[in-house]
């Protein structure tokens, strides 16, 4: 069965226009993914999410809502591709044939989104994940008015699943991964090796492995300390994440 992911913003119609052209009876689900800023414009899309339901529901078709939180002075879109990512990943564990439509919505949540669909894609390569974009000159009922990313999708995700699978085969990066995050503020080098007890000879190996990898990122907390710190980056918070909801971590 068909899994249909759709990022929105303020136009409703080629939202319903993609799922008749599509075929209502081929598809079980339909994922409605939006973001609330705090601003005016939530309630715009909002009432997109309403239009869509009202005009599918004489489909009998099962329309579920998905909202993230972006503040608007948050630079980073990580808790998104984390929850896209894991949200995916599970409709894919359980053989489910998924499509993301990245059309509608700001900027930062279509982004989120192709990531999201590379981490889920890296983690089940076998899988059945399309992803798709209706450029903003097309609202006709055409099929060539679809653009399929799915090969570039499918291409950074064969990259990010050699890093994936450094990761899976050293048990004593995952180690430091695990040690890490539980503790997202950072760490230092003597923290981790007394945590872990090991020396920090060690330790600092394994760091630069995951600094090369660019799973984590080092920063000193002021500019009085001597020791510098290290917490996962953005993209290893989230493969992290999803390593764990897999059974890995």
């Amino acid at each position: 069965m068909l899994i249909y992911y759709f990022t929105i913003g303020f136009a409703h119609e080629p939202v319903t226009k993609r799922i008749l052209l599509k075929g209502v009876q081929q598809i079980c689900t339909i994922k409605l993914i939006r973001v609330e800023t705090g601003r005016e414009d939530d309630s715009r899309s909002r009432h997109t999410v309403r239009l869509i339901e009202q005009a599918l529901y004489p489909f009998n078709i099962n329309v579920e809502e998905r909202t993230f939180k972006l503040p608007p002075d948050s630079t980073s879109i990580t808790n998104i591709v984390r929850g896209l990512s894991e949200d995916i990943l599970r409709d894919l564990c359980e053989s489910y044939e998924v499509v993301l439509n990245i059309s509608g919505g700001p900027r930062a949540l279509v982004l989120a989104a192709f990531l999201a669909a590379v981490f889920a894609k890296s983690l089940k390569p076998n899988a059945k994940l399309r992803v798709e974009l209706i450029p903003e000159y097309a609202f006709s009922n055409s099929r060539d008015s679809i653009i399929d990313l799915t090969p570039f999708v499918d291409l950074v995700a064969r990259g990010v699943e050699m890093l994936i699978g450094e990761v899976r085969g050293r048990e004593s990066l995952k180690n430091v991964l695990r040690q890490m995050m539980n503790n997202q503020e950072g760490v230092t080098k003597r923290e981790l090796a007394q945590a872990l007890r090991i020396k920090d000879v060690t330790v600092s190996s394994y760091l630069n492995d995951l600094f090369q990898l660019g799973l984590v990122e080092r920063y000193r907390s002021d500019e009085r300390d001597e020791s510098r710190r290290y917490k996962l980056s953005d993209p290893g918070a989230v493969i992290v994440s999803l390593l764990r909801l897999c059974g890995v971590l």
